[in-house]
Formats: C-alpha cells, structure tokens, sequence
C-alpha cells in the first residue's frame, strides 16, 4: 500500500485512546469560539485553539 511510517501504528493506538477518554471519561462545557482554521499555514490549528471549561472527570 506504499510508505508507511515507523510510529504510524502506535500513532493510531494513542489517538484511539484519547478520543475515548475525551468521549467517554470527562464532562466538559464546549463555547462558542472560531474554530476557522488556515488552509495554507502549518500546523494549521483552529483560530481559537480548542477551549473546554467546566472539565470534570466522569
């Protein structure tokens, strides 16, 4: 299927993590915020970052 990376797989593991701890284990406000981003600049990240409040373990 052509290159893969070295870490690609465990990159993929810890991604699956997160998103479950996210999703799963914490309660959190999510507010209004710009979440445009740069199609042309790198890492191109939302303009607001990512802001949570009220973060509380479940």
């Amino acid at each position: 299927m052509g290159h893969r990376c070295a870490g690609e797989f465990v990159t993929i593991e810890v991604m699956k993590v997160s998103l479950d701890y996210l999703a799963n284990r914490l309660s959190y406000r999510f507010p209004a915020q710009d979440l445009s981003f740069s199609m042309v600049s790198m890492p191109s990240i939302p303009h607001s970052k990512v802001i949570l409040q009220n973060v509380k373990r479940l």
